[in-house]
């Protein structure tokens, strides 16, 4: 990614940015995020469901209320409630 700038090249970096390649093609996706994930801003994540909702892709948000990035602080009873939520997204998938 060094030597190319973000401001004078902004499609190079196209491949980069999953927001940049939805299409009604697009998997089924699901995101978890932490509302309170200091590393990756919360609405990285809202502007992918748009963008997954644009474009009629299966998809859950499973927002995680004052959760951290990684969900590192989150205890071990939210972070199973979170699993499942995930794998019942997974297994309806794959139905």
């Amino acid at each position: 990614m060094t030597g190319h700038d973000p401001e004078t090249e902004p499609r190079w970096f196209d491949a980069y940015c999953p927001l940049r390649n939805v299409s009604s093609s697009y998997p089924p996706t699901i995101l978890i995020h932490g509302t309170a994930d200091t590393d990756v801003p919360f609405d990285e994540s809202a502007n992918m469901e748009e963008q997954l909702s644009h474009f009629n892709v299966k998809h859950d948000f499973l927002r995680v209320p004052d959760g951290s990035h990684c969900l590192w602080k989150e205890s071990a009873a939210v972070k199973a409630q979170i699993f499942h939520k995930a794998m019942d997204f997974v297994t309806a998938q794959m139905s």
